[in-house]
């Protein structure tokens, strides 16, 4: 459903296409989906599997080591 809404989204900031209809109840569920992250988000921690997309990955050192597909999801805490 964000997939949709950011779709939307996109046709009104980038093309100038607004769908009246659908802009007050799509600001309302992106603004719930925001609040409901929010409410669970723990300052401190980062999940990931240590991969790169292709935006950052271009500016990583060539080292094979740093970009490992079969490593398990990782929880880092800052101190």
């Amino acid at each position: 459903m964000l997939r949709k809404l950011h779709d939307y989204r996109n046709e009104t900031y980038h093309r100038d296409q607004h769908r009246v209809e659908v802009i007050r109840p799509a600001v309302l569920i992106y603004f719930d989906a925001a609040c409901t992250v929010l409410d669970h988000y723990e300052p401190g921690v980062l999940i990931g599997d240590g991969r790169l997309g292709p935006e950052l990955a271009r500016f990583q050192d060539s080292f094979p080591s740093r970009q490992n597909p079969s490593r398990s999801p990782t929880v880092l805490r800052s101190s």
